[in-house]
């Protein structure tokens, strides 16, 4: 079973009371802060908050459970700490909002645990107390504070905190949660904008303006950041020996290392096509503008690139002049090359889940009759093994970090046993699903779509949330419950005949939606497919409900609850 080793330290303290601690996966925010009271000797009777930074999430808790400003699945009782460990830096843990004791989160290392409960690794410092009113008072009376003792902790942490495995959610947008499995490339909308605006004389004007100061190095450039920023450039690099520098001294030696041919060419097959646009748009116009709310940390335009406050985008020259030398027609052969093996591998990963490494070539050679070139996949799958992000990679097999367990991935091979996987038409449509990271509305849901674009209060909203009913049944299969399908959404439905009505389209969308548990295909596809082969109920359970019936009242219930129909979605309000 995985965890995780978090070191947490109190703010402001000195020397630092800090507490290193292994806790294990699964767990919520509400479990973590428990953890952390208990480190710390606190008494768990004010108001907590988790500031996620890089996610721009807060999460407000009561210690009682009551009245949680987050509320709804955004309340620390509900969201697992899992899909930020793994991305964040480090979280921000805030407790009591009239003292405001800070606690920073650092996040070391994933570990392997065999037991369900959190491990004390070290620490320094003594116990907290609510009744110093302040980190001042604390120092001033830190002799006088409680004993910290790991082991007494430890063994409360054996007696009565055994994790259970929490059930994972999925963020909802409509619910103001910030996807975290969103994979689209932002940076095509905004190229497209780019073209059709095409700037003018204003923008031509202010180019040149801007172009004139543009520092010269890379060097000059990395003047205006921080020696924090620059040592998180070096780390993303995988580079060694920089931690000694002085500020100065890792400007120069930052930029060397990046203006190396054999860097550059491989962190620009690790950037994407439209971020590469980009980049060539500011090499050839002197700098580009990009507005405010496109402005993300692209990994090749953060290390090479200078964007002053007004949104202007800009390479220095001699940044430029080393690009230019790589950017021949082998070597951008080879970078679309390494484009489409990854985005293939995407594909693959978002209709299947997961998928080994052979299988994966062997899906390759269907479509374009030869193997993927070898070292390019290398480098492509290196890229997860090495990283906390959306897609992993175990050596063996790629997966969905939604997978990431091993009980996980066996249940779910269990459960689509037997069922051949789906293959898309072309190498085009399945290249569609790793570069979109979402199912587009076809005639199947078109219906569904307008729909909940007619309930909502906006079109967006709609869409967003037919999308979210999408990637739910992507994730955790749609033969379940559709009732329970509908409850779970961000969305308020009166019980009876509105519920009913919006179980059509809820049903309507879930058995159009391309699934792990169906090995990619749709239910109404699977019901298809197995029919003359398989019977419905041996293709894992998986039930097709059917089109267009007249539902009576004594009929079983459409939503699959088992109950009537009177009894269910048919009751009066």
């Amino acid at each position: 079973m995985k965890g995780y080793q978090i070191k947490i330290s109190v703010q402001w303290t000195d020397p630092e009371v800090w507490r290193r601690v292994w806790i294990p996966s699964r767990l919520t925010f509400r479990d973590l802060h428990l953890v952390i009271q208990m480190l710390f000797g606190w008494k768990n009777e004010y108001i907590y908050e988790f500031y996620l930074e890089d996610s721009e999430c807060v999460l407000t808790g009561n210690p009682y459970g009551k009245g949680n400003r987050s509320g709804g699945r955004m309340a620390p009782e509900k969201l697992l700490a899992d899909d930020f460990l793994r991305k964040e830096k480090h979280i921000w843990y805030l407790y009591d909002y009239g003292e405001t004791w800070e606690h920073l989160i650092e996040i070391e290392k994933t570990v392997e645990m065999d037991r369900r409960c959190p491990q004390v690794l070290d620490g320094e410092g003594p116990n907290m107390d609510e009744k110093y009113g302040s980190v001042l008072e604390f120092e001033l009376k830190r002799e006088e504070a409680p004993s910290f003792r790991a082991e007494e902790v430890n063994e409360w942490f054996r007696s009565n905190m055994e994790i259970p495995i929490r059930k994972r959610e999925i963020l909802f947008r409509v619910a103001g949660g910030k996807r975290h499995w969103e994979t689209d490339d932002r940076m095509k909308d905004l190229l497209q904008e780019m073209r059709e605006e095409g700037g003018g004389p204003r923008w031509e004007t202010i180019r040149k303006e801007r172009a004139e100061d543009v520092p010269r190095t890379l060097a000059e450039s990395y003047a205006g950041r921080s020696r924090e920023e620059l040592c998180e450039i070096a780390r993303h690099c995988r580079f060694r020996g920089y931690s000694k520098l002085r500020k100065r001294e890792l400007e120069s030696w930052l930029q060397d290392r990046l203006l190396e041919e054999d860097v550059m060419f491989r962190l620009m097959k690790k950037s994407s096509a439209g971020e590469l646009e980009l980049f060539d748009r500011a090499v050839r116009d002197g700098c580009v503008e990009v507005p405010d709310e496109s402005r993300q940390p692209y990994d090749f335009l953060w290390k090479y690139c200078v964007l002053d406050s007004a949104g202007c985008l800009a390479v220095p020259e001699n940044v430029r002049m080393a690009y230019e030398k790589l950017n021949d027609s082998g070597r951008r052969r080879t970078l679309q090359e390494a484009w489409k093996i990854r985005t293939f591998c995407q594909g693959a990963v978002y209709l299947y889940g997961m998928i080994s490494v052979k299988e994966l070539k062997e899906l390759w050679k269907q479509y374009e009759g030869n193997m993927p070139d070898d070292l390019l996949l290398k480098e492509v799958l290196q890229e997860w093994k090495d990283s906390r992000g959306t897609i992993l990679f175990d050596g063996k097999q790629i997966m969905d970090e939604w997978l990431e367990e091993t009980e996980d991935r066996q249940k779910l091979e269990k459960e689509r046993e037997g069922i051949e996987r789906y293959l898309p038409e072309s190498m085009d449509e399945f290249l569609r699903y790793g570069r979109e990271g979402r199912q587009e509305p076809d005639a199947q849901t078109e219906r569904a779509l307008r729909f909940f674009c007619g309930k909502l209060s906006s079109g967006k909203d709609g869409t967003e949330l037919f999308y979210d009913i999408r990637e739910q049944v992507r994730i955790q299969g749609a033969s379940g419950n559709m009732t329970e399908l509908l409850r779970s959404l961000p969305v308020t439905v009166p019980r009876g005949k509105p519920e009913y009505e919006w179980l059509v389209y809820v049903r309507e969308t879930a058995e159009n939606t391309r699934s792990w548990h169906t090995n990619g295909f749709t239910l109404r596809e699977l019901g298809k497919h197995v029919s003359g082969e398989r019977k419905a109920s041996e293709a894992g359970n998986l039930r097709i409900l059917p089109e267009g019936k007249k539902i009576y009242p004594n009929d079983p219930c459409p939503c699959g609850s088992g109950r009537k129909y009177k009894h269910c979605c048919g009751r009066k309000q």
